[in-house]
């Protein structure tokens, strides 16, 4: 049909051709799968739908479903088969598997920042603190040096969470019927 046509990048014409051989379209990887069903298939068992690659005139690889069904047609066995395109919904799955994990990874980052940033605050408090008095300079020195790590981890722990709380802000409600 046309949207075969479009999909695959073939012509009827093509498709119909004597040299024509079906079993080019589907990745190599699937056509033992594909051999073995139709075996099963001419032997009167039931296939359950399954899933393979095509590979198109130009080489993208399309991910598809494919229902069979034995049938009698002009006197001998036929097989009638109805394949989906599901390349687009794996697509959009593997989206909402990354956003899940990204979302995850947030809340993780953001209570680990969280549970640094409360002694780190106490830390840099108490040096402060400790620096206002008099001290020997190779204490006062030390202090320095503890207060200004403090201030870079603390930093540092800001940029985690703003980071993990662009990702969770990043997460919206779809109406999966208008995507579809």
């Amino acid at each position: 049909n046309q949207l075969c046509e479009e999909v695959m990048g073939y012509k009827k014409g093509e498709f119909y051709a004597p040299s024509f051989d079906f079993l080019s379209l589907v990745a190599p990887e699937d056509r033992a799968v594909l051999k073995a069903n139709f075996k099963r298939h001419m032997a009167g068992e039931d296939v359950p739908p399954y899933d393979y690659s095509l590979v198109t005139k130009d080489g993208k690889r399309v991910k598809v479903i494919l229902s069979t069904k034995l049938i009698n047609y002009e006197q001998g066995k036929a097989i009638l088969g109805i394949i989906t395109d599901i390349t687009q919904r794996l697509e959009l799955q593997e989206q909402a598997i990354t956003q899940d994990r990204l979302a995850s990874m947030g809340q993780l980052v953001s209570g680990i920042a969280h549970e640094i940033n409360n002694p780190l605050t106490s830390i840099i408090g108490f040096t402060d603190l400790a620096l206002e008095r008099e001290l020997a300079n190779d204490f006062r020195a030390d202090l320095h040096v503890i207060n200004a790590e403090g201030k870079r981890i603390k930093e540092t722990m800001q940029k985690l969470l703003t980071f993990s709380q662009q990702h969770m802000e990043g997460k919206t409600t779809v109406d999966i019927n208008e995507v579809i």
